[in-house]
Parts: structure tokens; C-alpha cells; sequence
């Protein structure tokens, strides 16, 4: 089975606006930490309590612990910030895999991490016989591993995303650009210090098995070049150009030349070539209608103005297509 036919069918069976779910989960979690502490409690993954007491409800309540934690009162205010830097990276995700294929990247992570850590904590705490003071510091390393958990499958989230918009920046501290593939070098590198600092076995289990996907994905894409080439860049560029002079001349009313001027007058409207030019292109410069148009279902940037266009550098012609099915569609010869 094609990629193409594996994503189509996942979409049938995918959650719709995961990368909104996401945040609203990590928005009630902060709500329940800072106003219900008792009850955020009961929702992190605790190996001892699923173990001992059987709350299996933990591996699904964990999703709406927070990824991070502030230190100090001022940090609370960032926590919007980061919120709105989770769901831009989840979005971009989507839009490029499909929303197929993103679900599976997150809901893959959820799965290996409840079947890592349940079954740690059944080896450690009821298949083996430990002394009384290595069982109470597997409840501790557990329980304080567990709490850092949406932090690593959030890291696995911009890690996939510097590895394929590493040439795009975005502003540290509101105001340091930088580009995201030297962000995802540093987490990287930072991701192997905890692996090796952490003396918890819970802790090391807990970080592969969130960024397992990661590496899947890098795996699967091991012979592709999943970041555009220069030539696609460029591309890309003339492309948004061209749409960006075609709005220009919509807001002008620009006029197309009288039918009484000769096709040699030099005088003739300079725009013209240009509208013609975005004609061309799939674009309709006066007529109201449409300006992208994807080739496989048919949608237009009216039916979702959040929906991305390319042209297919490797398809015989002129075949544009939304994000959706620009990586996945089979090229026309």
C-alpha cells in the first residue's frame, strides 16, 4: 500500500483539529494546577497507582498534565505564548502530513508511552522482589518522571518540525531570531544530556518512548530529502510573488487594455503580461472566483482559508495541489 492510500485512509478515521485539542488539554491542565491541585493529582501517570490500585484511567488522563511548569510567578505569563507556539507547530504538522498522518505521529506517542511505563512499573513493582527502600525510590523516580511527560512528546513535536521548516526562524525570547533547525540541534543535544544524566530508569523509558516516533519518522524519510530544496524555494517564492502582485491588481481594479488599441502600441498597460502571467499560473486575477484550486479533491482557498497551495516541481505540467496532498499525491508524467 502507497503512502498516498494509507494517509487517505487514516483521515477517515482521524480526530479532526488535533492541534486545537492538544492546547485545550494543556489549557485545562494549568487550570487544574494552579486551581484544583488534588485533582491534577489524580491525572498524571503514576506506574505505582496503576499498578497497586488499578486506576487505569491515568493512561489517558496524563495527556492534560502541562509540558512545562513555571519556576517563578512572571514566567505565567509566557505560558500563552507557548500555547500558541505548540498549536503553530501541531498546525504546520498537519498541514504538510495530512491529518492522517499527524494523528498517528501523536497518538502513536501516547500509546508507546502508556505501554513503556505500565510495563516498567509492572516489572519493577510486582514481577521482581525489590528491598523496601529501592520500591520507595521507584515510587519517587515514577511519580517525578511522570509529571515531565507532555514536556518530551512536545519536544518530539518540534523536533519533526525543525527537521522539516529548518530554515524558518522564529524569535527566542520574543525578540532573538533564530533559525528552528539550530533550536532543534540544541533540544536534541539537550534531549541525550537528560538520557544520560537521568538515573531513573522510568526517566529513560519515558524519553524514548516519546520520541520513538520521532526517529520512526526520520527512518521512513531516510532517502527523501524532506526539507525543499533551493530550486523548490525559489519556486515557491516567484509563486507567492506572483499571487501577491495578482491581490495587488484585484485591489486597484486594474484595467485590461481597449479593444481599439493596436497589439504594437508600446503604450499598452504594463499589467497586462502580469495578469496574463497569473492566469497562467491557475490564478484569476478579476472574475471573483478562486485563485488556487487542488487538483485531487478539488478544494479552493474559499473552502478553508487556512489551506496551503504548491505546484508539483516533478508532475509534467502545471498541477497544483493543498497541503494535504502535496507529499502524497503520484506524480503525472
Amino acid at each position: 500500500m502507497s503512502k498516498k492510500n494509507f494517509g487517505s485512509k487514516l483521515d477517515k478515521y482521524s480526530i479532526k483539529n488535533l492541534p486545537i485539542i492538544i492546547v485545550s488539554f494543556f489549557l485545562f491542565g494549568y487550570f487544574f494546577y494552579y486551581l484544583s491541585p488534588d485533582f491534577y493529582a489524580k491525572l498524571i501517570l503514576s506506574p505505582y497507582h496503576v499498578v497497586e490500585y488499578n486506576e487505569y484511567w491515568r493512561l489517558l488522563t496524563w495527556v492534560f498534565t502541562v509540558p512545562m511548569v513555571p519556576e517563578y510567578a512572571i514566567e505565567i505569563i509566557f505560558i500563552p505564548i507557548m500555547l500558541f507556539f505548540y498549536y503553530y507547530v501541531s498546525k504546520k504538522l498537519e498541514l504538510v502530513w495530512g491529518t492522517g498522518m499527524f494523528n498517528l505521529y501523536v497518538l502513536s506517542s501516547v500509546v508507546l508511552i502508556d505501554v513503556a511505563v505500565v510495563l516498567t512499573g509492572f516489572i519493577k513493582l510486582k514481577w521482581t522482589t525489590p528491598d523496601m527502600m529501592e520500591a520507595f525510590n521507584d515510587i519517587i523516580y515514577s511519580s517525578t518522571e511522570c509529571i515531565k511527560i507532555n514536556y518530551y512528546t512536545t519536544l518530539s513535536l518540534f523536533l519533526a518540525f525543525a527537521v522539516i521548516f529548518g530554515e524558518e526562524y522564529v524569535n527566542l525570547y520574543m525578540f532573538i531570531p533564530l533559525k528552528v533547525k539550530w533550536l532543534g540541534y540544541f533540544d536534541f543535544i539537550y534531549l541525550i544530556y537528560l538520557f544520560v544524566k537521568d538515573k531513573s530508569i522510568y526517566g529513560r523509558i519515558i524519553i524514548v518512548a516519546a520520541v520513538m516516533n520521532f526517529f520512526v519518522f526520520l527512518w521512513v524519510n531516510r532517502r527523501k530529502k524532506v526539507v525543499s530544496s533551493v530550486l523548490q524555494k525559489k519556486r515557491a517564492a516567484s509563486y507567492r510573488h506572483k499571487i501577491n502582485m495578482g491581490y495587488k491588481m484585484n485591489e486597484r481594479n486594474v484595467q485590461r487594455p481597449r479593444p481599439d488599441v493596436k497589439k504594437d502600441n508600446k503604450k499598452a498597460d504594463p499589467n497586462l503580461h502580469k495578469v496574463i502571467k497569473l492566469e497562467q499560473y491557475g490564478g484569476r486575477s478579476s472574475s471573483g472566483g478562486p485563485i488556487h484550486k487542488c487538483c485531487i479533491c478539488g478544494r479552493t482557498e474559499k473552502d478553508d482559508e487556512n489551506l496551503e497551495f504548491r505546484f508539483c516541481s516533478k508532475c509534467n505540467g502545471n498541477y497544483e495541489y493543498c497541503s494535504d496532498h502535496i507529499f502524497t499525491h503520484e506524480h503525472k508524467k
